[in-house]
Parts: structure tokens; C-alpha cells; sequence
């Protein structure tokens, strides 16, 4: 959902989800002010719609990880790349996994910059 000025208050945008909760409680709810909340409205709505329209899934495939490795006796706490190179909570990428979008690249510059480095390489491409 996107409101207009929920970057500066979110306050609308929090009572409507609560009230889509209360009536609607397996709905999945992305929240501009929480998803992308930033000043220019078309960015927001996008980065927003991205994240509601894949959250279901990865939501998905992110819960059965964790049944299925914590079944198999691995206890202990997930932790996901983002799409700039950060880490974030399991919980965080089950609930915003369009922050999770170019995590792949993110990674890959990222061990090209440590092989770099055990390397001794000042300049790699």
C-alpha cells in the first residue's frame, strides 16, 4: 500500500494494514513507509508493488529453509545478503525480500574484492 506522504508519516498507511489484518488476516501487506520510504512517489510505488508481489513466495521458501534446517538439528539464527552488500535477519527478507533483489551481484563484487586482497592485487576488475 502507498500513500502519499507515508515517508514523512506513516501513521495511515500502519491503521489501514492493522485494520487489513483484523479482517483479512492471511493477507499479505507491504508497506511503502516500511518497504521503500522515500520522497518520490513513483520509485516507492514500484520498489513497493515489487516487494507484494514476490513476498508471498519468497515468504514461502524462506519458512520451509529454516523448518527444514532446523529439522535436520541446525539451531541457529539465518542471516540473509542484501541488495547492497549488508546483512539482514531472516525475518527482514521473509518480510522485504525486494531488499534481497541483487544480493547475487552484491556478493560476487564483494568475494572479488577479498580474492582481490588475499591476492595482493591493488587493481582487479
Amino acid at each position: 500500500m502507498v500513500l502519499l506522504h507515508s515517508y514523512r508519516n506513516p501513521q495511515h498507511e500502519q491503521r489501514i494494514a492493522e485494520i487489513l489484518q483484523q479482517e483479512l488476516p492471511h493477507l499479505a501487506v507491504s508497506l511503502s513507509s516500511v518497504v521503500c520510504p522515500e520522497i518520490r512517489e513513483y520509485e516507492r510505488l514500484s520498489t513497493t508493488c515489487a516487494n507484494a508481489y514476490v513476498q508471498p513466495q519468497v515468504a514461502g521458501y524462506l519458512s520451509r529453509l529454516e523448518q527444514l534446517l532446523t529439522t535436520r538439528g541446525l539451531h541457529i539464527p539465518l542471516f540473509l545478503m542484501t541488495s547492497g552488500g549488508g546483512i539482514t535477519t531472516l525475518q527482514t527478507g521473509i518480510e522485504q525480500p525486494v531488499r534481497l533483489v541483487e544480493s547475487g551481484p552484491a556478493g560476487g563484487a564483494i568475494l572479488a574484492q577479498r580474492v582481490a586482497a588475499e591476492l595482493g592485487e591493488t587493481r582487479a576488475l
